[in-house]
């Protein structure tokens, strides 16, 4: 039944869908401005963690760089069960390098049409110690859309950690906006890691196809780096506290669907869920062998909407441990 565990905890996000931001009060509508902005405070009973890690993998090239020596290098983020530390501060949403980078990636006029980040408060208690538990915490590793960064999902990685799992988000160089790195490098998206508005259909098929690929293998790093740092961990907050036999995966998206490629490339993946992302890569003939979840914004009737359910109804009909697939209305991608 250990296989199963991971799965349970997907189900809260459908909890916190549709929870709004938090201004002057619960509930209240966020005007685009530099207002101050608190996430939804997360339901758990734990404290919430988080630390960041550049982890490079150095069986990799990374192929987007012009500079052909370049390996795979990753911005990552986790977050944890924490101990009430009244010495810890409160993590930034969004680091100011960060920030800055994203505002220039941006263009003039990104502050007169977006919420200052910088007002953005979260409930994360930077590099806190960990919450030391009698069981080691399961694991969730995620990943954006096409183009966003891990840290727009703070509210989802607050809640799972609130509630007892380690998150660890990373954010894919050079499909991201942007990504900054500990020494202040900048690394804004490349045309060649991410699909143009006009692209043809088969065009983008192909490239998606092969991308996904790639997505997936950053997260079967991040699989290898979790064993590295579960035997020892430098900083000794989560050595031999990861309970690498119950790891899921999930993603947003493009992330969804590097997700459930993954969970078709790895068996440490326990169970997996795609929010609303259409499926890309071979998972689609091969299949899946975990559980998995499927959620949907409410349909669009065009031709991609229709054969992303095709393909992903053929998917979920040949699950052999179990999944579910649903759709909250009044919801858009």
């Amino acid at each position: 039944m250990r296989k199963y565990f991971v799965v349970v905890g997907m189900v809260i996000l459908l909890l916190i869908a549709t929870i709004p931001l938090r201004a002057d009060g619960p509930g209240t509508t966020i005007p685009v401005d530099s207002q101050e902005v608190t996430l939804p405070e997360p339901t758990g009973s734990a404290a919430v963690g988080r630390v960041g890690f550049d982890w490079v993998d150095s069986t990799r090239l990374e192929t987007f760089s012009n500079d052909k020596n370049d390996h795979r290098e990753l911005m990552v983020w986790v977050w944890y069960p924490a101990l009430r530390d009244t010495n810890a501060t409160p993590a930034d949403y969004l680091p100011i390098n960060w920030r800055q980078a994203r505002e220039q990636a941006m263009g003039f006029g990104a502050g007169l049409a977006t919420q200052n980040l910088a007002k953005v408060h979260v409930h994360a208690l930077d590099a806190a110690p960990l919450a030391v538990s009698s069981q080691p915490y399961p694991v969730l590793i995620m990943q954006p859309g096409l183009g966003p960064i891990a840290t727009d999902y703070t509210t989802f990685a607050e809640e799972f950690a609130s509630h007892g799992y380690i998150v660890v988000g990373s954010t894919p160089t050079y499909s991201a906006q942007v990504v900054v790195f500990p020494d202040n490098r900048i690394i804004r998206q490349s045309p060649n890691a991410t699909v143009a508005d006009n692209a043809l259909p088969q065009a983008a098929q192909t490239m998606l196809d092969a991308l996904v690929n790639i997505w997936a293998a950053d997260n079967i790093f991040i699989m290898n780096q979790l064993e590295r740092l579960n035997t020892a961990d430098p900083a000794g907050r989560f050595t031999h506290h990861l309970d690498l036999q119950a790891i899921g995966v999930w993603g947003h998206s493009f992330g969804g669907a590097s997700a459930a490629q993954t969970c078709r490339l790895d068996d440490r993946c326990k169970a997996g869920a795609d929010l609303d992302g259409t499926l890309y890569g071979d998972v689609i003939q091969v299949g899946i062998q975990q559980p998995f979840m499927f959620i949907w914004s409410e349909p669009i009737n065009d031709p991609l909407g229709q054969q992303t359910r095709r393909d992903v109804q053929s998917v979920f009909n040949r699950l052999d441990h179990g999944g579910y697939q649903l759709t909250i209305q009044g919801t858009a991608h």
